[in-house]
């Protein structure tokens, strides 16, 4: 018996239309009417294989041949109505091209298949270059994952193969619901090295969910973007045998970057069940502009292994909330650096990101332990803002740099430092003893909300973290929210930059010091009469979630100007505003700016028993000095509050 050549295509369209009563020649008017006649025949470049939409087809696809640069192959959908489906049942996969290049598939949908839905690949030592997947559902592929090669959608080469994978783009894909490993993967070569300079691989505008493993992942690329994708509910049936899953990571990449992704509720069986990582043997990966979420484990991690080096990673203006869900995994912390067997990170830029940390287990929001660092690139982490509601704020070896980092436990008390194997328990014993944080800070960040979206994570104005930035070189030219830097003058801490320009005064929301004080660091204060101690602070009661608010009052009659005087600034017009609430009844009860041999501007504040904003604009100064302060003349029992005060340029 001689086995027949399998018939080539002539160049065109072929349509198919498994709800035909009968076979045909493969004309819109005559289609195919199975997969089989399509599996049967070789494709060349420029071909077309087009399932009817409102169609379901049953089997897997596997159509042989390849286009060309000129001339891909496209596989789509031809009529109206929902995307054509393949129903692949428990065979291998639904759609299968191997050995194959130049193909373009859209706007199909695929069930079942086991291991696969969509598995690209190829085994033999050449370059296969140029996939398409754009608008396809694949989802509820069978099986339980007995390795990490297996999943929706797969597109790699085998392992230790000389193959390579060049030039994929994923688009608009939904893959979701299935106990195999991968949601959405690129492999561009067989080993743990990137492609040379193939690669140029792009996941973007995709939908990854309830997974058995990884959400979305690319391997030994080059190139290589992961943006504007959501992964979720992720490693729902992984078991440490086979791996411990992330949402969404890379791996011996170079030239990477994954940014304005969403991921969260991640899981993992030990380790991980993070939302981002940069793993080991990676270089100059940047993970940027991303939100991640109420995970098991970290935000995001930096990792080196196996006596490789991960080099030049940057993790920048992303927002951290809710993760460390798992206590077994909240040891990680949401920001994670580690190596092990040998591995070594080359320069690790951390900054500028928004971390919200409250885990199920007391962990540090940052975590640097026993991590090895080498050569002479930087390793900083910078420009970071921490709100935690777990006392130790850090944990870090003396390798990493740390500065203008912004800090703050919930309810403000108790809060520690480790660093370099010495632990603090005051913001100011940490920078004495550690050398870090110079110019970091303690304080409230006054964030617009509490959690629950990115938004919440905006600043408030007259945030301490406004304008207090270091700036950085090759910091990027936007924030998480789209918007340019800087701003207004010098950058902001955390990832959002803010409206509002940097505000001029110490201790302007009197959160320094550690209990009510007579005396409010920054703050000066003035008595006709001599009633000084009508002016102090007091904690609770604030406008906007700090600790601490000042207050005029005495149980006699009084007067008390609390004020600073600011010098060194630059000449132009500022604008003074404050938080203010009174009992009313007061002889004077008024803020003012006094400027340095001009006019006193002043303006009356209202009886109010609900914290109101009040403000002076406009207020021109020259020869670089203001005074600005809060005023009573009053009777026993008249009161007057003020608040997050605010000096800035207009």
């Amino acid at each position: 018996v001689v086995a027949l050549p399998a018939p080539v295509a002539a160049a065109g369209a072929h349509h198919v239309d498994c709800g035909a009563p009968a076979d045909g020649s493969g004309s819109r008017s005559d289609p195919w009417n199975n997969l089989a006649r399509v599996n049967a025949t070789v494709f060349g470049p420029g071909d077309e294989i087009l399932l009817r939409r409102g169609t379901a087809c049953i089997g897997m696809l596997r159509p042989p041949g390849s286009g060309s640069d000129a001339a891909p192959i496209r596989l789509g959908a031809y009529g109206t109505g929902p995307r054509p489906v393949i129903r692949a049942g428990d065979r291998p996969a639904a759609i299968r091209l191997h050995n194959q290049h130049h193909w373009e598939i859209s706007s199909v949908e695929t069930t079942g298949g086991d291991p696969h839905g969509i598995a690209i690949g190829g085994d033999r030592p050449t370059v296969l270059r140029h996939f398409r997947l754009t608008n396809v559902s694949v989802h509820d592929v069978r099986g339980t994952a007995a390795s990490k090669h297996s999943g929706l959608i797969d597109v790699a080469v085998a392992p230790g193969s000389a193959a390579v994978i060049d030039d994929v783009v994923v688009d608009g894909a939904t893959a979701y619901r299935t106990g195999q490993w991968r949601g959405i993967h690129v492999g561009c070569a067989g080993g743990h090295q990137p492609a040379g300079n193939q690669g140029r691989i792009v996941i973007r505008n995709s939908t990854v969910h309830d997974v058995g493993g990884d959400g979305i992942t690319i391997y030994a690329c080059s190139n290589g973007l992961i943006d504007n994708n959501v992964a979720h509910d992720v490693g729902l049936v992984a078991s440490d045998e086979v791996g411990t899953p992330n949402g969404i990571w890379t791996w011996a990449c170079a030239d990477c970057t994954v940014q304005r992704n969403e991921g969260y509720r991640t899981r993992s069986p030990a380790r991980d069940g993070g939302v981002y990582d940069i793993d080991w043997n990676s270089r100059n990966t940047t993970v940027q502009y991303n939100y991640g979420h109420d995970a098991e484990g970290y935000c995001v991690a930096v990792f080196g292994a196996w006596g490789l080096t991960t080099s030049n990673s940057v993790v920048r203006y992303n927002v951290c909330e809710n993760n460390g869900r798992d206590p077994s995994q909240a040891f990680q912390g949401d920001i994670y650096l580690a190596t092990w067997e040998g591995g070594r990170l080359d320069g690790v830029r951390i900054h500028n990101n928004t971390v919200d940390w409250d885990p199920a287990a007391s962990h540090p929001a940052l975590r640097n332990r026993g991590t090895t660092f080498s050569g002479t690139r930087p390793r900083v982490f910078v420009n970071n803002l921490i709100r935690s509601r777990v006392p130790e704020m850090i944990s870090s070896n003396a390798a990493l740099a740390l500065d203008h980092n912004l800090y703050w436990r919930t309810g403000g008390e108790g809060a520690s430092w480790s660093y370099g194997g010495d632990r603090w328990s005051s913001f100011a014993a940490y920078r004495a003893g550690s050398g870090q944080d110079r110019s970091g800070r303690y304080t409230s960040p006054r964030l617009l909300g509490t959690g629950g979206v990115a938004d919440a994570f905006r600043l408030r104005e007259g945030s301490p973290a406004v304008g207090t930035a270091a700036t950085l070189s090759g910091m990027g030219s936007r924030d998480y929210f789209g918007h340019r830097l800087p701003r207004h003058g010098a950058p902001d801490i955390g990832a959002h930059e803010s409206p509002y320009a940097r505000n001029v005064l110490a201790n302007p929301g009197f959160e320094v010091d550690a209990t009510a004080s007579q005396t409010p660091a920054g703050w000066a204060t003035w008595s006709r009469s001599g009633t000084p101690q009508a002016d102090f602070t007091v904690v609770g009661g604030t406008p906007q979630g700090g600790r601490a608010h000042a207050r005029h009052a005495a149980g006699v009659p009084y007067d008390a100007f609390t004020y600073q005087h600011r010098t060194g600034l630059s000449d132009g017009r500022y604008r003074l505003v404050a938080w203010v609430r009174s009992s009313g009844g007061q002889r004077v009860a008024w803020m003012e700016a006094n400027l340095h041999g001009g006019p006193k501007t002043v303006v009356d504040l209202p009886a109010t028993s609900t914290w109101r904003r009040v403000a002076i604009g406009g207020i021109p100064v020259t020869g670089g000095e203001v005074r600005i302060g809060f005023y009573s003349i009053a009777d026993s029992g008249q009161w007057l509050e003020f608040d997050d005060v605010r000096l800035e340029g207009q």
